[in-house]
């Protein structure tokens, strides 16, 4: 099987996890990823993407940076903390550089600028394609 068809393969139904407090952005996320054969489910910030985390499995996560109550940094953080392995794309507005250090060696699997969707896809496919199965063989 060629690669690029395994990779498809690991995407189709892949669960996806968007986290942001712009409904806008989570819905036009959630449309675009659902068209590429992902499966989308919404959390208005990292407090609720920790409660969804906590009853489910996700393939992987793409959250805003700055978002109110609990922001992407410190869900990465937290989710590290619970040793979950779910690689987590953080999209940011702006540039910091000292801030994209900390994201990086907390362990997020990629930085993107908002607006990115190519880029955000190709680091989905290769996220999902990437990680390792689920010990319950979910997938």
């Amino acid at each position: 099987m060629r690669t690029v068809e395994k990779v498809e393969r690991a995407c189709h139904n892949a669960r996806i996890l968007v986290v942001d407090d712009n409904a806008a952005i989570r819905h036009l996320m959630g449309t675009v990823l659902t068209e590429e054969g992902f499966q989308c489910e919404e959390a208005v910030d990292g407090a609720e993407a920790l409660a969804k985390l906590a009853t489910g499995v996700y393939d992987a996560i793409v959250s805003d940076l700055e978002m109110p109550r609990l922001d992407g940094l410190s869900l990465l953080r937290e989710i590290r903390r619970r040793g979950i392995g779910t690689p987590v794309i953080i999209q940011t507005a702006g540039e910091d550089v000292a801030l994209e250090s900390a994201l990086w060696r907390t362990g997020a699997f990629r930085v993107l600028s908002k607006g990115q969707f190519e880029e955000l896809l190709e680091s989905l496919r290769e996220a999902v394609a990437t990680s390792k199965p689920h010990p319950a063989g979910c997938r």
